[in-house]
């Protein structure tokens, strides 16, 4: 995320970034889908649901060394086919990846996983 935050400091040259980072000092990042946002109806009434992944617990301190033991075990929490659950007012129910995945999407979160 380095070329779309700033540390505090703006660039305000148009033709340069809005930060200056260094490009080899970005470490690369694993992102997964956590939720998608859908809505129902138009822009003046609707509803909104979520499919939200049942969190897993990563420690920060230790992240990249337990993905990769998740990977070598083949942990379905990191491949994606962990459990997801549809969210609307009241009600939760566990439903299939393929649900949240075929949904038509308002807006989605992602979480960093390393």
């Amino acid at each position: 995320m380095t070329p779309f935050v700033t540390n505090g400091h703006l660039l305000l040259n148009p033709l340069e970034s809005i930060s200056n980072y260094d490009k080899t000092q970005v470490q690369k990042s694993l992102y997964r889908l956590s939720s998608v946002v859908v809505h129902f109806g138009s822009h003046s009434y609707g509803h909104f649901i979520t499919y939200r992944r049942k969190p897993t617990t990563l420690a920060k301190s230790n992240s990249r060394a337990k993905l990769n033991l998740l990977e070598v075990e083949g942990s379905s929490k990191i491949n994606g086919n962990s459990e997801w659950y549809l969210v609307s007012d009241e009600e939760v129910q566990k439903v299939e990846l393929d649900e949240a995945l075929n949904a038509n999407p308002y807006l989605l979160f992602y979480e960093k996983v390393y």
